[in-house]
């Protein structure tokens, strides 16, 4: 008689191992950054009800135009609290060499949008991690490539993937449930920063 089929479970688990080895053999994340992220990893807690704290409203944005390095910020609301930040910056050279492109790039019509609006979300989280460590997070993003990879977890593009990588390891070490939302350019209201 022929052996019965693996549980399913056994297919999930296989699922992650392999892009987890895949993610870690590809040096995406360094020697130092995976002992950073599991050295005293936190403690998870899973709830399936409502947590009694509100969540935190977060939106982000991006722009790239040819004649200006390129933008981002991004806004936090925490009800319960009553915080609104708001935090608007600029690419320097140095940063778009990490974000692999160039102002020469930018002039010759090559749009790194996608990028910078994947580079927006671990930047809010390493620059004020008070604002998510525990909490719940509704995060709204314009632009849709950038929004598939990240709720994905990965991207074809090397550059995104490493984003993306840093992205959920640093909501990781925050405790942080982060929910991803679609949000059209003209009503994302962190366009105006």
């Amino acid at each position: 008689a022929p052996a019965p089929p693996p549980p399913p479970h056994i297919f999930f688990f296989h699922a992650i191992m392999v892009f987890q080895y895949r993610l870690w053999s590809r040096g995406l994340v360094d020697v130092y950054k995976r002992q950073a992220i599991m050295r005293d990893p936190p403690t998870r807690i899973m709830t399936i009800r409502q947590l009694r704290r509100p969540p935190v409203a977060v939106a982000s944005d991006a722009q790239v135009e040819p004649n200006a390095p390129p933008g981002a910020g991004y806004i936090i609301w925490d009800a319960e609290t009553q915080r609104l930040t708001g935090v608007y910056y600029t690419h320097g050279d140095r940063e778009l060499g990490i974000l692999n492109t160039s102002m020469d790039d930018i002039a010759a019509g090559r749009q790194p949008i996608a990028r910078c609006e994947c580079a927006v979300l671990p930047t809010a989280l390493f620059a004020d991690p008070q604002a998510f460590a525990g909490r719940d997070v509704i995060w709204f993003v314009d632009n849709t490539a950038a929004l598939c990879g990240i709720v994905k977890g990965t991207s074809r593009e090397p550059t995104n993937e490493r984003l993306i990588a840093h992205f959920w390891a640093a909501a990781y070490r925050l405790n942080a449930r982060i929910w991803l939302e679609y949000v059209d350019s003209k009503s994302n209201w962190s366009d105006g920063i």
